[in-house]
């Protein structure tokens, strides 16, 4: 909602810059009101024509709102149109390799294609590097993605991202106490929001810290009763000794009953 609120007041602003309406319409989208969304985005279109910067936001806006609003066809038109205009874009070449992606899972080859174009352009990009690793952990090379992440992270020890594939590497291998280093790290640099406390509640039900779970898990829940954490907070009273909570059936029960 502060995002919209930011970018309508941008179109108030500069009625004629296309990036606000992007802005707009992906928020819109990510909401579910796909009409007027869409027509935000193709106003963004309409404004930013031979605009390569406004055609890569309108393009990343249909790859990452959730189905099915997606739109890749029209992303991967827009992002071809973006690379002609502006062909040593590192940034339009990883959205391409994303759209790509996200068309077919299952095939990484033209996604890897583009992810070492952009590398090739920008050799210190910490997100191409991000990329290439999640392909390889989704072909279940744990050892080469670890590499990729540990590279993103040397070039840029602040990219958080890179923090959050590690952990998810280390957890499959269950180095627990890495994992949760990790974690804490990837926390930290997203000044412990919402969505990163989230990740890290995840990590400790995994690493079996289950008073220090339910702990973040209730702080969470509190903020966002609506999310799917209702089963996780469930699971971790299941694990508590009834000994020493003799409550922790009865709470289990109702975070099921709410998830």
């Amino acid at each position: 909602d502060s995002a919209f609120i930011m970018y309508k007041k941008g179109s108030e602003v500069q009625p004629t810059n296309g990036l606000n309406y992007a802005g707009m319409g992906k928020v819109q989208l990510v909401q579910g009101n796909d009409k007027e969304g869409n027509a935000n985005l193709f106003k963004a279109k309409t404004l930013g024509a031979k605009n390569a910067t406004v055609y890569m936001k309108i393009a990343e806006a249909y790859i990452i709102v959730p189905n099915p609003y997606k739109n890749l066809t029209e992303a991967i038109k827009l992002l071809t149109d973006a690379i002609k205009w502006e062909p040593k874009n590192a940034e339009a070449r990883l959205l391409m390799g994303d759209a790509i992606l996200e068309q077919n899972p299952a095939e990484g080859t033209g996604a890897i294609k583009e992810y070492n174009d952009a590398m090739k352009l920008n050799p210190k990009s910490p997100k191409g590097l991000l990329r290439i690793g999640k392909l390889y952990e989704r072909g279940r090379n744990y050892t080469s993605a670890l590499d990729y992440y540990k590279q993103a992270e040397a070039i840029d020890p602040n990219f958080a991202p890179a923090y959050r594939e590690k952990a998810e590497i280390y957890n499959k291998a269950a180095m627990s106490s890495k994992a949760l280093e990790a974690i804490k790290k990837y926390l930290e640099l997203n000044n412990n929001s919402l969505d990163a406390r989230k990740s890290y509640s995840v990590f400790l039900f995994k690493a079996k810290q289950y008073p220090e779970a339910i702990k973040e898990l209730e702080d969470i829940l509190k903020q966002d009763p609506k999310s799917y954490l209702w089963r996780l907070l469930g699971y971790s009273y299941d694990e508590i000794d009834v000994k020493t909570n003799p409550e922790a059936p009865t709470k289990g029960i109702d975070a099921i009953n709410k998830f």
